[in-house]
């Protein structure tokens, strides 16, 4: 089976079961993406979006749930909180070259980012 012909439902019953399992582990917000991502491929966006703010709550630096979210907003035509969240990825991303080249420049451009959302 390829990504879009899989079994959603029961996909999501073995990441509940997993999301249970791991509560406080570091893990978990990865996990939530996933259940995110399985709500998305069912059309079920709130619960996606729902289960996206929950991972961003646990690791407020995980640019892939930002841009998760931001996809989900983007198809239902949030482009101003898709943006936001966008710029908060991008920022996240900028950040993280920023610690592996030791650039300032990096650090720059993520605090411009950054500035689309105060």
């Amino acid at each position: 089976h390829s990504f879009y012909e899989a079994d959603y439902e029961e996909g999501l019953s073995k990441l509940d079961s997993l999301i249970g399992s791991h509560q406080g582990h570091p893990s978990l917000p990865a996990l939530l993406i996933n259940k995110a991502l399985f709500h998305s491929q069912l059309s079920e966006d709130e619960k996606a979006i729902a289960v996206l703010e929950q991972a961003i709550e646990l690791n407020p630096c995980s640019y892939l749930a930002y841009f998760n979210l931001a996809s989900i907003q983007i198809r239902n035509n949030q482009d101003a909180e898709a943006f936001g969240n966008l710029c908060c990825c991008l920022s996240i991303m900028h950040l993280i070259s920023a610690k592996m080249t030791k650039s300032l420049e990096e650090v720059d451009k993520a605090l411009k980012l950054a500035e689309n959302n105060l």
